[in-house]
């Protein structure tokens, strides 16, 4: 079985604000007249996507979110790059409160852990309580779990769940 992929060209380098960047992902959503979406996204996009669930989805067109490495309760290491878009992820961040504080889309998410996050610095990791499922992937790196077979399988695993709940 397929599913049609959307890429979202207009994030670019994702250098926008969350609620920016998530209001971005919406319009393509109508744009295409998309419904039971399940939204791939890895770091700063699990936080695009869960302010989504939460801001931008009233009419509920995006079923779940399988979030990669994302930093649910920021990452220190903002606090060492002068960008405004990374400066975001600092775990003292009020859009990184919001998106922590707000659990009542957790359960429409999975989140994909590696077992080494060079990224994101939290004691928390990538774990998001009261996610559908916390899945730790048996690869370090925040980036090299993107080239993990065992993760594109659990990412399409997931979707079939997703799309058939």
């Amino acid at each position: 079985m397929g599913h049609p992929v959307y890429i979202i060209p207009k994030l670019g380098n994702n250098s926008r604000d969350i609620p920016t960047s998530a209001k971005e992902v919406r319009e393509v959503i109508e744009e295409n007249n998309l419904n039971n979406i399940i939204i791939v996204a890895h770091s700063r996009g699990g936080l695009i996507s869960k302010y989504l669930l939460l801001h931008e989805n009233p009419d509920k067109r995006v079923n779940g979110v399988i979030a990669i490495a994302t930093p649910w309760h920021g990452s220190s290491m903002a606090k060492f790059f002068p960008h405004s878009a990374v400066r975001e992820l600092s775990p003292e961040s009020k859009i990184i409160h919001d998106i922590e504080n707000h659990s009542e889309v957790n359960n429409k998410i999975v989140s994909i852990i590696p077992s080494f996050d060079n990224h994101v610095w939290h004691p928390k990791g990538s774990f998001l309580e009261g996610a559908m499922q916390n899945i730790n992937a048996e690869v370090a790196g925040h980036h090299l779990v993107l080239n993990d077979k065992k993760v594109w399988n659990l990412v399409v695993e997931w979707i079939e769940k997703i799309t058939l709940s």
